[in-house]
Formats: structure tokens, sequence, C-alpha cells
């Protein structure tokens, strides 16, 4: 199974945040009712994008399944595994269901009258169009009593992206709030998400992706949009198969009109071929799922619409194609819970929505700062062990600022940052920066980009940056020989973000405009003032800052002091630094100590004037002896202020000795 880069980010409808959305989030009471021909999830919502062009060598899968149901083509689930959705009534009941993805008891608008699916899964989907949302069930019951019970209760916003942090396999109920990743589907999709719809047959047009069961799923392992994979049993296996969130596509290429099957069957096939459909849960054979209630049965009956008219030209799987997918994600949790914590808010980056212009404007009038170039120029970083800090910078979030060069990029994605703010003291790193997001933006995967700076490449390369400053394109005649051998060895380094994955998020930042570089000085009123107090505006906080060990080149005084108070920090923004220092052992395999700074500590300890320098600061790391023997160390409020408190009892011995005549 070819599994290589992940697609590029989709674009999405802007919104006045900085904060990605969420499939949870409350819908403001202005949004207006959902049309009932109105499609579910944002323009944005990998539900509602068309599907790149199927780019896997190895289509063996999908060729197996075929082959080992002769005869069987595509089913459409009406009436018996499929989604039964019913309009909100007036007033809500509880349902006592055992888990919920908010953690919280359901109490849902069902209907009276309500139909339930007779099969053990008994899906169904209560939407509620004023609100923008729906309450998904699975396996849901009603006893003599009428009252309502299920296995597993979700709520969904319909106006987000309609994805799902990602978690642990289904039916593995451990780790640390599995259940958000959770929805009622068991690759962790929103039921409406995929649905045929009576009106959409009605006008001979499906404008979203599909939702396939498919009886080769894979168990353990999934790929986004999915959040979980299935669980593994005795049909389901870890080892092949279609994970949950693969894409599979129609041939492009096959002609349509010319197929023997009536005008519902082409409707369908037309979206798989521009939409395709998303592997969603496992099914007996390969399935696709069309709404399920009273009204829905009887439009279907006015169309000719069974579901069987597919079902009856097996030759249509041989046209089936699987697009290229991003990196398997590993549902299986028990190793450590808190890998869902992590893994969760480190892909973030997917929900990323453009900036809106007036905020870009505000990024793009903050200052550069007039500073001659110094006589080094780090235009690449010799930092080579980002792997050890990669589980403390996990679910970050935040803003990611800072010094440097690409190394801020591995922190953006390791972080899962929802902005990229650099501002570095030598004015030669912005054009580096402008340098990279050019070539980003037009390199759909790492190994694209480095191609970029090969020498076959570099002439195209330059007609791309033709649209960049001078220096920008005299800096990349200067740099691409180096830079070219410089990413193929960072892409080989554990952590970087020259791995798919990351690249996707820095990419991702790019393109939403969420990325801006900028000249400044730390120590000075200018660039870093201003960009933090635009953020703070914004209600963003700092996920990560990265001073580098720049702090070793200056005092902390009184403006250095006031820029790290005005930084808009919280209980999760951390300060990065690297330092040599003789009693702080470097990671091995590195020239550097790295040490992760609650922000909040930092800036209560420089501000009792105590620490004039850095060194001081790390005074009392190493008279805490919290340093650790691997070059890392975690650096907290409870590690005491030696300095301070020796300098306080100094002050107070001066005051108690007798003044002299």
């Amino acid at each position: 199974m070819a599994c290589g880069s992940s697609a590029p980010a989709p674009s999405v409808a802007p919104q006045a945040t900085l904060a990605p959305s969420s499939a949870n989030e409350n819908v403001p009471e202005s949004t207006p009712p959902l049309g009932e021909e109105e499609r579910y999830f944002s323009d944005g919502s990998p539900w509602n994008q068309p599907a790149p062009a199927a780019r896997a060598e190895d289509q063996s899968d999908l060729r197996s399944i075929a082959e080992s149901k002769p005869g069987e083509g595509l089913y459409v689930n009406i009436e018996r595994f499929s989604i039964r959705a019913y309009e909100a009534a007036e007033t809500e009941v509880p349902v006592d269901c055992r888990f919920t993805n908010t953690g919280n008891p359901i109490a849902a608008p069902i209907p009276e009258g309500a139909e339930l699916d007779p099969t053990v899964d008994s899906p169904m989907s209560i939407l509620d169009r004023d609100a923008g949302r729906s309450w998904d069930f699975a396996g849901l019951r009603r006893d003599e009593a009428g009252a309502y019970s299920c296995w597993l209760g979700s709520e969904v916003n319909l106006r987000g992206d309609g994805v799902a942090p990602p978690g642990p396999a289904s039916g593995e109920h451990v780790g640390a709030r599995w259940f958000e990743s959770h929805r009622s589907r068991a690759c962790g999709f929103p039921l409406l998400a995929g649905l045929i719809r009576p009106h959409e047959l009605e006008r001979g047009e499906i404008d979203h992706a599909l939702v396939l069961g498919y009886p080769g799923i894979r168990g353990r392992f999934y790929v986004e949009p999915a959040s979980t994979a299935h669980s593994v049993f005795e049909l389901i296996t870890e080892d092949e198969g279609l994970p949950c969130g693969a894409r599979v596509v129609l041939d492009p290429q096959l002609d349509i009109d010319s197929l023997p099957v009536d005008r519902n069957g082409k409707t369908i096939l037309r979206a798989l071929q521009r939409y395709g459909a998303f592997v969603g849960d496992y099914a007996g054979g390969i399935t696709l799922y069309a709404e399920a209630n009273g009204p829905a049965f009887a439009r279907y009956e006015a169309i000719g619409f069974d579901g069987a008219s597919l079902h009856d030209h097996p030759e249509l799987l041989e046209h089936l194609q699987l697009v290229e997918h991003g990196p398997y994600l590993d549902g299986d949790l028990n190793r450590n819970p808190a890998d869902l914590v992590a893994r969760s808010e480190a892909s973030r980056w997917r929900n990323l929505e453009p900036l809106p212009g007036s905020i870009r404007a505000q990024f793009e009038a903050l200052p550069n700062e007039d500073i001659d170039a110094p006589g080094e120029f780090y235009y690449r970083s010799n930092e080579r062990r980002h792997d050890v800090i990669a589980e403390a910078l996990a679910g970050r979030g935040g803003v990611t600022m800072g010094v440097g060069s690409d190394q801020l990029y591995t922190f953006a994605a390791l972080s899962g940052a929802t902005m990229l703010v650099a501002i570095d003291y030598d004015p030669r790193i912005r054009f580096v920066h402008e340098i990279y997001a050019k070539l980003i933006a037009e390199s759909e995967n790492p190994e694209r980009l480095i191609a970029r700076f090969a020498p076959r490449q570099r002439r195209q390369t330059a007609e791309l940056l033709q649209s960049s400053s001078e220096q920008a394109q005299r800096l990349y005649r200067r740099l691409a020989g180096d830079l070219h051998t410089y990413l193929q060895r960072v892409q080989r380094r554990p952590a970087s973000w020259l791995q798919a994955q990351h690249y996707a998020h820095v990419r991702s930042l790019i393109l939403s405009g969420r990325f801006i570089a900028r000249t400044g000085d730390l120590t000075a009123n200018g660039t870093l003032r201003e960009a933090s107090v635009l953020l703070r505006s914004l209600g963003a906080q700092i996920g990560v800052f990265y001073p580098s060990n720049a702090e070793q080149f200056f005092p902390f005084r009184e403006d250095f002091v006031r820029n790290i108070a005005n930084i808009p920090g919280g209980d999760r923004s951390l300060l990065l630094r690297t330092i040599r220092h003789p009693q702080l052992p470097n990671v091995r395999g590195d020239s550097w100590h790295y040490v992760l700074h609650d922000l909040s500590d930092f800036r209560e300890r420089i501000e009792t004037g105590a620490y004039l320098r850095i060194n001081e600061v790390m005074e009392d790391l190493i008279a805490s002896r919290a340093n650790s023997q691997d070059g890392v160390s975690r650096f907290t409020a409870e590690i005491p202020h030696h300095r301070a408190n020796r300098r306080r009892r100094r002050e107070q011995r001066e005051r108690s000795r007798p003044s002299q005549r």
C-alpha cells in the first residue's frame, strides 16, 4: 500500500480568529439556519473538497476485495445499516449514553415516532437546522417505557469542518479524552457526513464526498481525516486493507454517460469521480449510504431509487482508485494515554482557516527595525536533536514566536501552532524566511521543496522567486547549494519539519497567511513589543517562545524585561532556549543543552531584578539539581529562587547593620 505525503491543506472560509475551528464548538446565535438543500460542514471541509488525483501505485487492496466478491458491485444502503436522520423536535428527551464525545450527559430532541434501525448498530442522527448541529447516536435503543439509551452519543457542529481530533482505536476505551475523538461511526466521522440525500438525486448532483463501508478495512491504524481506527477482530487485521480515512475515487477517464446505469446511478458515479468516498466503517460489501427516514423513502420511490442499480455492475469496481493518503496514525494508545492529547492538539493545523484580510494587514504592518547585519549569518540551524523535546512541545498550540530560521518550523509543527511569528536580529533571516515561504507554498511535499534547491532546478526556482524581493533572490542564488545539502540532512533527522506530517502543518500555516517574518531586537521597544500587543488584542497566546541562545549576548535591562512581560502567555506557554554551560550537559549528538522554561516563571524571576543575565537564571536550575543527564532541563516555578533569595538575605543583613556615624 502506497501511503506517501499528505495532501495540501484545503482552503476554508475565513473567520476573524487565530484559533482553529472545532467540530464541537458552539454555533453563534447569529448563524443562519441550515437550508434543507444546503450541504453540511464548511466549504473547506474535507467532505466538501474535490478529491486530488489518485497517485498511489499499489491498488492491490481494492482489487483483492473486488476479486473476493465476484458478481457484486456497489451497494447503497437505505433501509438497513444506513443512517436514520430526523429533524429536531420541539422538546428534548434524555438519552442514557455509555460514552459521549463531550463527556457530558446528552438530551436530544428526538421526535415522536422516530423509527430505529433494526440492526445492532442502530445509528440515528437528529438535525437541529436552527442551531446548525446534530446529535448522533450509535446503538440507540428504546425500552418499553420509551426511555432512550445508546452506546455512544456525540454532538456535532454542522458548520465546522466535520473532523474530530485523532484518538484511539474503536473499542479501546483508554487514554485521556479519547471520547472527544469519536463520533458515532467507527472511523470517527459524523453520521450525516457523506450521506446521499433525496434532493441530490432529484436534481442529479451530489456536491460532496461520500462515505464508504468496506469489507477490507484495516484495524488499529487510520489516516486523516478519520479520527479513530476500527477495532481488530476475526475479519479485520492490522496488517492489510484500507485504513479508516482512506479516500477512493472513480477513474476520472471513465465515460459515465455511456454506462448502462440509470440516472440515479450516474449521479452517484459522478460524485465518486469528483469527490470520492472516505472509508468510514466495516461492511460486508463495498457500500455507500443514503439518508433513511419516512419522507426520504417516499422521495426515493418517486424517482425510482432503491440502491440496487450499481450493485448489478461489478465491473465498476475495477475503476475504483485509491488516492494517496497521509501517514498512518496508530489507534492503539495502550502504550501511553498521553499520546492522545499530544496528537490531538498537534493535529489542529488541519482546522486552520485563512486569516481575514483585515487581520493579515495588521501583521503586515508590523515594522522591521533598522539593524545592521551582524558578522555571523545563521541562515541554517546547528541544532540536531529536536526529537528530545518533541514530547514537551506537543499540544502547546497557540503561537510559535522567536528567532532563527527553519528550526522555528519544527517547533511550530511539533506544538500544533496556529500562528508562526519570526523576529530575528539579523535582517537577512527575514529574507531566508521569504524564500522558504514562497517555495513551500509552491511545493506540495518536502521532497519537492528540497528539489527546488538542486542544481537542475535552480533556474526554474529562480523564476518562481521573481516576484520576491531582490534580497531574497540574491540570497537564493548564494545559498541554494548549501541549503540543498542542509535540507536533505534535516529531513533525515527525527522530528524535523521536513517529515511529511510536519511539513503539511508548516505549509498550512503559510497558505493560510499565518506566518510573518520581521527584523527585530528582543531587547528594544520595537517589533517584539508591537507583535505582542497585536496578538494580545486578537486573544492569541504564545505556545512556544524561542530565543535560541540569544540571551547569552545581552543583559536583562528594562526593555527586555518589559518585552517578556508583554508577551501574551498562559499556563501552557513555554520558553525554549538553547545554552552552552559547563554544568549543563549537551544532548548526545548535539552541541546544545535545551531548557524548557515555563514562560510565566521566567517572567516572574527576571521581574525581581535579581537576575541580570541568563547564567544567573541558570544558577537556580543548577542549584536545584534539576538538570537532566540527557541534555534537557525542565524549568518550572517549583525550582526555588536561589539567587533572588541570596540577594534578599544580603540586603536584610546590610539593613540590620548598625549605621556608622
